[in-house]
């Protein structure tokens, strides 16, 4: 220990240099620690079907001069949804991509269908995807046709659909937490539809919605039946053809797994302004905060993020790591000092 002192006091401007840099780096481990524990996407755990399922009001009422101004009746949440802008950059030229192959459209359902065909009709699944430059780069692409994960056809979809005036958001479903050997992630997309008052669950991966009870469902809803017992009661239509749900099988996406079992959990991803303030993934500008509402219930337990947990631990072992050495530092420093 006293040769390592003695190196301090030798080049002690050297040492108090990188004593400087090291509180520097300890302040700002601090506040990452304290403010993202778990990086900077805040995640909410809820119960609240009022948290989650708000209605969307529009500020006009014509859709076919769209895109129009969103507005909630009311969130009780902290943290409310972010809209994309009618301005956003780029969402006009989505929607002159988009709307002639839709205009046809008998009422909002037909229009939300024929846009989930289209986008799964253009694509071809893929488990992997590109990072792109920005989120507008990454529509452009999905638009044009190719292979892609599920986020990116998710995402095409929700923006099509904001391009045409109507209200749409990301779902996320897991089959287990995070870290789990049995987790399986999948994205989805939800619109609100005015004619029916509601959110409605569409899969642009499969192309296929969900009945319940001979209605039109959403994520909650099918989450329900699911843990309830009562997946029999949920069937899946492709392309007008029903399917259990219980067995329905996709030979592409879902080999070895059945589609029910990715409504163990859900998480509503609360904005969908990604043109305007960047993507949620696989694009290089993902600085943006996400905010992810975790539906809980008394059979969905919370989401324990596990594999979130080792660059946390690695924080403190730096922030542990960098006390130690600032320590040795300024003892060496000092010992110089009083000679």
């Amino acid at each position: 220990m006293r040769n390592v002192f003695a190196v301090i006091r030798r080049y002690w401007f050297l040492s108090t240099v990188v004593a400087i840099v090291l509180v520097i780096s300890e302040i700002f481990l601090i506040y990452m620690l304290t403010s993202y524990p778990f990086g900077k996407d805040i995640k909410i755990d809820t119960d609240k079907e009022a948290d989650i399922y708000w209605p969307v009001r529009y500020d006009d009422g014509s859709f076919i001069d769209c895109p129009k101004n969103w507005r909630l009746d009311r969130v009780n949440l902290s943290i409310p949804f972010t809209f994309e802008s009618p301005d956003a950059e780029g969402l006009d030229w989505v929607k002159k991509k988009i709307f002639p192959e839709v205009e046809d459209y008998k009422n909002d359902f037909d229009l939300a269908i024929k846009l989930m065909s289209y986008i799964h009709n253009k694509t071809e699944y893929s488990a992997s995807d590109q990072t792109y430059e920005t989120y507008f780069d990454l529509i452009k692409n999905v638009l044009k046709g190719g292979k892609f994960w599920c986020g990116s056809m998710s995402k095409s979809m929700m923006t099509a659909s904001l391009s045409l005036g109507r209200n749409a958001r990301l779902i996320h479903f897991q089959t287990a937490p995070d870290g789990d050997p049995d987790y399986l992630g999948h994205y989805a997309v939800e619109i609100w539809l005015p004619e029916l008052k509601k959110w409605v669950l569409f899969d642009p991966t499969i192309n296929i919605y969900y009945l319940y009870q001979k209605q039109v469902a959403s994520t909650l809803e099918v989450h329900r039946a699911c843990i309830n017992g009562k997946a029999r009661d949920v069937k899946v239509v492709k392309e007008g053809k029903l399917y259990s749900l219980e067995t329905f099988n996709d030979k592409t996406f879902l080999p070895g797994v059945t589609l029910k079992n990715y409504f163990k959990h859900f998480q509503v991803i609360f904005r969908n302004d990604f043109l305007e303030n960047g993507g949620i993934v696989r694009t290089a500008n993902a600085e943006t905060t996400n905010y992810y509402v975790n539906w809980v219930d008394e059979k969905t337990p919370a989401f324990y993020f596990k594999q979130e947990l080792p660059a946390f631990v690695a924080k403190i072992a730096v922030l542990v790591f960098n006390g130690v050495f600032i320590l040795l530092l300024l003892v060496g420093l000092s010992s110089k000092q009083k000679k």
